[in-house]
């Protein structure tokens, strides 16, 4: 009878032990694929960072306008409220690069001690080529969204700092007295615009580079795109 089970239970034993490797070898892949959903939120933040202080900005010109026609005290709400969601965009965008750098690191610790296990040291060379030209992608990001997030920050601050000026002296006076001030926003939303220009292409580019297979469709030609996950 103990014959009996053990030769019934071996296949059962042997299965689970390839199922356990073979689930450990795909971890990697997995913790890859949640590395891209993290790039791609960054990317997304970025985006949206860029729209918020657009927003904003737009709002303020309304305000300040020579020709302004309507409620001072609505427009004037409306203006606060939109710098109110340009500060949580701002936090949001901030907020989604932690998770980034540590699935970041997830990723290269695996890969790096992975590299031990090559048995062909061709494959070996060029798995950690690749490790290196990947990790340098994923650099550029980082150089790239903190100095805009911060960018982001400073401008939400300039646009509280014209809230607070307005919201006891908000007449044609007040206005005129801060036309230059208002108009250096403008150069600091340019500043904006091109730090966003540099997010999207890194985010495009590690993307690209690093989506598996099947997940990024790019025609001939065509810019790459962040993959959209299935």
């Amino acid at each position: 009878m103990r014959t009996l089970i053990a030769a019934l239970l071996l296949p059962v034993l042997f299965g689970s032990v390839g199922c356990a490797s073979t689930t450990k070898q795909s971890a990697g892949l997995r913790k890859v694929d949640d590395l891209l959903g993290q790039v791609e939120r960054v990317h997304a933040e970025a985006l949206l960072s860029r729209d918020r202080a657009r927003g904003a900005r737009e709002a303020l010109h309304t305000l300040v306008s020579a020709e302004f026609q309507g409620d001072p005290v609505e427009a004037y709400t409306r203006f606060l409220e939109a710098i109110d969601l340009a500060k949580r965009q701002s936090k949001a965008l901030r907020a989604s690069v932690s998770p980034m750098r540590s699935s970041a690191e997830s990723v290269f610790a695996r890969w790096t001690k992975d590299l031990e296990a090559f048995q062909n040291a061709e494959l070996r060379r060029r798995s950690q080529t690749r490790l290196a030209d990947t990790r340098r992608r994923y650099d550029a990001i980082i150089a790239a969204v903190e100095p805009y997030a911060w960018t982001c920050e400073a401008f939400d601050n300039s646009l509280a700092d014209h809230a607070l000026f307005l919201g006891h002296d908000f007449n044609a006076a007040a206005v005129a007295e801060i036309s230059d001030a208002v108009g250096s926003l403008d150069q600091q939303l340019a500043e904006i615009d091109r730090g966003f220009e540099v997010c999207d292409a890194t985010a495009r580019e590690y993307v690209r580079a690093s989506a598996l297979l099947g997940q990024v469709e790019t025609a001939p030609g065509a810019p790459p795109a962040p993959a959209a996950k299935p």
